[in-house]
């Protein structure tokens, strides 16, 4: 049985986390955050979600991203097969991947000032 689409809402704020295959390391150099910074960036002008704020650990991700008008799951879903492709090339590796996409079950924070403002990093725009 198919799983039920995850809930679209423009303009509310997702609570996401990306964890890593079997819980495992995702990042190894600060060359694998840097490239992730990138495509999440990337995922930014291309998706039109919003990064509110962002903390990178060494086996999972956690993201607080507001919807733009595109479906969320497609930029989540496009951010982690590219990051797991960077892994997979860069340590020289086949695999079904680095990073699992986001539960059907992810968070959505309703309403204003449920996030605090974080000071935002120069390379993500938005």
């Amino acid at each position: 049985m198919a799983r039920k689409p995850r809930l679209h809402i423009p303009g509310a704020l997702y609570h996401v986390i990306l964890r890593g295959n079997a819980r495992q390391d995702i990042f190894f150099t600060p060359e694998d955050r840097g490239a992730f910074y990138e495509l999440l960036a990337e995922g930014v002008r291309r998706f039109g979600y919003r990064v509110h704020a962002f903390c990178l650990m060494s086996n999972h991700v956690h993201l607080a991203l507001q919807a733009g008008d595109e479906s969320l799951s497609r930029g989540l879903q496009n951010l982690a097969f590219r990051y797991t492709r960077h892994v997979n090339t860069a340590r020289k590796r086949a695999g079904t991947g680095a990073l699992h996409p986001p539960e059907p079950g992810a968070r959505r924070h309703g309403g204003r000032g449920c996030c605090l403002p974080l000071e935002r990093p120069s390379r993500l725009p938005g």
